[in-house]
């Protein structure tokens, strides 16, 4: 997963997302590496395909003749895997999915205005 800086026309750095993680009350207890961590596992135990994950992550391939050979990039698959994500995300902050550890995310945004 990749946050695109339109004005930039590039990824955003480390430091940005690190310190937007700050800004949210995550100091401490949360890294993007935490993130992207939860995204896969969770994206595995969905059973969407590896691979797929895989590039999302912009994780290069193990297998050297498999990256010389096959440039496939499964974005229709990615887009609808993605927005899939998004979803679970959204339906985690409503309270919808039982195994997720809730915190009052509204009165944490207040606090930091």
């Amino acid at each position: 997963m990749c946050f695109f800086n339109t004005t930039t026309r590039k990824p955003y750095s480390t430091n940005a997302f690190i310190t937007a993680l700050w800004r949210m009350g995550y100091k401490g207890r949360m890294t993007g590496h935490g993130f992207r961590g939860l995204a896969s596992t969770t994206l595995h135990e969905q059973e969407f395909m590896h691979e797929a994950i895989e590039l999302q992550l912009a994780h290069e391939k193990e297998n050297k003749i498999s990256k010389a050979y096959n440039g496939a990039q499964h974005l229709p698959y990615r887009t609808d895997m993605m927005h899939q994500w998004a979803n679970f995300i959204d339906d985690a902050y409503a309270g919808k999915i039982d195994n997720v550890i809730h915190r009052n995310f509204k009165e944490q945004t207040q606090k930091l205005s």
